[in-house]
């Protein structure tokens, strides 16, 4: 799997362009398969457009994760909307229909202040270690 750290200055359309060479595809190629037009490829790779929303960016994000053996999807979709200055459309979505995700973010903003790099790998630590496996949640 193809892990991407999280870089707030990157561009969304460098991203995928990189992704794209990596893969020796045309972008005229890449373009007509996800079903837009070169041109608007081109604009976004090179940085003249925003990240697309909606469909669009769900057509991207598919088909770099379907040729890129498993590149990590959601941090795809953090890249976009970061250079949206916006939530990532999973996230905001994920958020919309889960209210123990909203409370839980509430609980963050309380104590905002005192989070920082050293405090947040023991939370999530303590959240992994809370979350059962697999088996465990399908009874097995």
């Amino acid at each position: 799997m193809v892990v991407l750290q999280h870089e707030p200055n990157r561009r969304f359309g460098e991203l995928i362009k990189n992704l794209r060479i990596l893969k020796n595809q045309s972008l005229r190629s890449v373009a007509l398969q996800i079903g837009i037009s070169p041109t608007y490829m081109e604009d976004i790779e090179k940085g003249r457009r925003v990240p697309p929303v909606g469909e669009k960016l769900d057509k991207i994000v598919q088909y770099y994760a379907h040729i890129q053996d498993e590149i990590d999807a959601a941090m795809l979709y953090e890249t976009a909307g970061s250079n949206r200055e916006e939530l990532s459309a999973d996230m905001a979505e994920y958020l919309r229909r889960d209210d123990g995700a909203r409370y839980a973010v509430r609980i963050f903003m309380k104590y905002e202040d005192n989070l920082n790099d050293e405090v947040w790998p023991h939370i999530f630590k303590a959240i992994e270690g809370a979350i059962p496996f697999k088996d465990e949640i399908d009874g097995k």
